[in-house]
Formats: C-alpha cells, structure tokens, sequence
C-alpha cells in the first residue's frame, strides 16, 4: 500500500504552476508500488497493490479496519529523535492511531563503499 499526501498546488521560482491533481496515481503509473511489487513476486509474497490520496498516519489504519487485517506492517528509515521531531515520523503516527498489532520493520542501512 502507498498512500500519497495530496498536493494541491505548487509555486516554483518563476510562479504558480496549475493545480496538482487530488487523485491518488493509478496503481501500475505508481513507482513506489511497482518496486513493492517486484519484490514481493520475487518473494513468493501473494500481494494486491492499492494506492491511496491522503495522510498516511490516518489512511493506512482505516484502511487495515477496512480489510479486517490481523497486522500492519510498516517501515521506519529510523532518521532519530531529532529528524524525526521536525518531520515527523509515519510509523509511529500509525501505532498511536491502529485499533490492530503493528510491526515495524527498520531498514536496512545502505551499504556505502570506502
């Protein structure tokens, strides 16, 4: 599941652009969820693709209430209590605002030669 903040509209250097649309992408346009699926496939991981317009912290525990889900799983890129403050952080939106078990899961740092 990718749930995208809408955008409704944006101002670059040179002015105001037209209005961003509020609809979530269509799933095979939605790179995010392209990957997710590959990976999953490569997995034998049975996966359905769904792509949502709104805020993450909210859309993803309505959503498992929806689908009666015994789980959510979600990642955390683990930025620290600092980032984390300023930006905020999704996962932990979404353990406060489930009625059901969630599992997150921190990624993996990225291996960077010397």
């Amino acid at each position: 599941m990718h749930v995208m903040a809408p955008f409704e509209w944006a101002v670059y250097p040179f002015g105001q652009l037209d209005a961003i649309p509020d609809e979530a992408p269509v799933v095979e346009d939605d790179d995010v969820l392209c990957v997710a699926m590959a990976r999953a496939a490569a997995s034998d991981v049975v996966a359905y693709p769904v792509s949502i317009l709104g805020d993450p912290v909210l859309e993803l525990p309505a959503y498992a209430e929806r689908m009666a889900a015994d789980l959510i799983v979600i990642g955390s890129r683990g930025l620290g209590g600092v980032t984390s403050a300023l930006l905020g952080s999704v996962s932990k939106g979404v353990l406060k605002h489930a009625n059901r078990p969630v599992l997150i899961v921190r990624a993996v740092p990225a291996h960077i030669p010397a």
